[in-house]
């Protein structure tokens, strides 16, 4: 019989994993760069996440589920307009709390995708509407690995630190060789091997979560080893308050506007778990790509996307029992 503490270590693994990456890339950051030599692990590492998310990614709920419109365009306007204007305007009225690298990172969350599991459990288990979910969350991580590159090339343009034209299309190159390509694979995969039932997708979930682990264990050993890290790491008090509040306001707004359009209670819940989060699987690997050159940005940026992921958790599990009991009553 599982013991309450064996219980929480095991629905809360990948948190405690998450932690434990970035304690021994902390810790033993000379390992991580010995294991990681010239980028090729960290990139082969990349490569398998895409081509098991290509594996994964239902494309054929994308095609089922063109018909709730109003549910669609709602959701992804949230993610990738909504989401990014939030921190664009209210970075504005902060502008020295955080360094440069921290902003970045706060960019770099405000233009990622939502989640594919969490959003899809905590919509089952609170009973919203799982199809629209999990449209939406195969949708925004299908055109996210185009749009979230790009959304960040223009956010950055405000920061004063662009990157280069001639640099930005080799980073491209190297997103579409690393994300798109491995992709394709995945869904050619799907089409000549029987698509992964659920259970094959759970294991393949725990899986990719397990190489999200290694991504986070590199880049930390990385950005532990560039001068000013622990700068890095006290600037992040800021950005602790910012994102938590972030979340919360997202969570907010999105509500706020499924109520006014009239969304049913079932897609409403959809809403609620789809439109705020972000998804660290697509994160980790397209910041660790997009600054694999310059590893003193990498070292700030991936920072506000680790906690951001685990705060999105904690307010999931929240709001999920609430309208668990909500329903009951």
């Amino acid at each position: 019989m599982m013991t309450p503490v064996m219980d929480v270590l095991r629905k809360n693994w990948f948190i405690i994993g998450v932690l434990g990456a970035i304690v021994l890339g902390y810790v033993f950051p000379e390992a991580g760069t010995f294991l990681n030599a010239g980028g090729i692990v960290r990139n082969l590492v990349v490569a398998v996440i895409f081509v098991m998310t290509g594996y994964t990614l239902v494309t054929e709920t994308i095609l089922k589920g063109l018909a709730d419109y109003r549910l669609h365009l709602y959701i992804q306007g949230c993610i990738f307009i909504v989401a990014p204007l939030y921190v664009i305007v209210t970075t504005r009225f902060f502008p020295n709390a955080f360094t440069e690298e921290i902003l970045i990172g706060l960019f770099a969350v405000s233009v990622l995708p939502t989640t594919i599991t969490t959003s899809n459990v905590f919509t089952q288990l609170a009973g919203g509407n799982v199809t629209g979910t999990m449209f939406n969350s195969a949708f925004s991580n299908a055109i996210g690995i185009f749009l979230s590159p790009f959304l960040l090339s223009l956010l950055l343009q405000t920061t004063g630190k662009a990157i280069p034209t001639e640099e930005l299309v080799a980073i491209l190159v190297q997103l579409a060789t690393l994300m798109f390509i491995p992709v394709t694979v995945g869904q050619i995969a799907r089409r000549v091997f029987r698509p992964p039932g659920p259970a094959a997708r759970k294991k393949i979930s725990i899986f990719t979560s397990v190489l999200v682990l290694f991504i986070v264990f590199f880049s930390l050993a990385s950005a532990a080893l560039q001068p000013g890290f622990e700068q890095h790491l006290h600037s992040m008090v800021p950005a602790v308050f910012f994102l938590i509040v972030m979340h919360i306001a997202l969570v907010a707004l999105s509500a706020g506007g499924a109520k006014v359009l009239g969304f049913s209670r079932e897609n409403t819940i959809s809403v609620l778990f789809a439109a705020p989060q972000k998804t660290l699987a697509m994160g980790a690997p397209l910041l660790t790509l997009y600054f694999a050159s310059n590893p003193a940005i990498l070292a700030g940026a991936i920072l506000p996307l680790i906690f951001y992921h685990m705060f999105q958790l904690v307010v999931g599990a929240f709001l999920h029992g609430r309208l668990s009991r909500m329903a009951a009553t």
